[in-house]
């Protein structure tokens, strides 16, 4: 009121600085782990039903953490092969649309109410909360689904980051692949994904493609 500090203003200024140095120091420890063909085909020998479906789905479409956690069956559409987020659509392919169908007739046969919810914890008795599952869950899934396939630190951003990295391998098309996986900034970040040294030649016939 008296215009007089107890402390020192600066001095939260600095605790302020050396938490987000803190934390970016961490971030920088972390490495992405791209999924590789056949660990996918490990997954899906090794992996049980709950497992194989989350994985498969996650990088079958790139869907978000949160997007995941929330989605419900009504999004799902079985015969375009598609799932729909807000205004964003993404795609899954064939054999995910055969697991999915498989869980959602299980549940009914079952009896089992999921509340509308694709992903339901495999504990029976949280499988019928009526709300999404938590981020614990999807970091237990993870944990347990990179001790199985000897991937460290797996997260569930390393599946959207490995069908990135795969579309734009075989389509050589930032604007493709960011529409496909409704990711609006990728172009910043596209040469991260990009191995030059084995897709020179696809970019170069893409870019003759399309006459430039």
């Amino acid at each position: 009121m008296e215009g007089i500090a107890i402390t020192n203003p600066v001095n939260k200024a600095k605790k302020l600085l050396n938490t987000q140095r803190s934390r970016q120091s961490r971030h920088k420890k972390i490495s992405t782990n791209y999924i590789t063909d056949e660990q996918l085909e490990q997954a899906k020998e090794k992996l049980p039903d709950y497992l194989k479906i989350y994985m498969l789905f996650s990088v079958s479409t790139g869907i978000k953490n949160d997007d995941l956690r929330n989605l419900q069956w009504e999004q799902i559409n079985f015969d375009d092969r598609t799932v729909k987020i807000n205004d964003a659509i993404l795609y899954f392919n064939e054999e995910v649309s055969e697991l999915l169908k498989n869980e959602h007739q299980r549940r009914e046969d079952n009896n089992l109410n999921d509340n509308g919810y694709v992903f339901r914890s495999h504990i029976k008795s949280n499988f019928d909360k009526d709300v999404p599952i938590g981020m614990n869950t999807v970091g237990n899934w993870c944990k347990q689904i990179g001790e199985m396939l000897n991937i460290p630190n797996l997260r569930h951003l390393d599946f959207r980051h490995t069908l990135i990295k795969k579309l734009l391998s075989a389509t050589g098309s930032v604007g493709m692949t960011s529409i496909l996986t409704n990711y609006p900034y990728l172009t910043a970040r596209a040469r991260s994904f990009i191995d030059e040294n084995s897709n020179n030649e696809l970019l170069s016939k893409y870019k003759d493609i399309c006459e430039i």
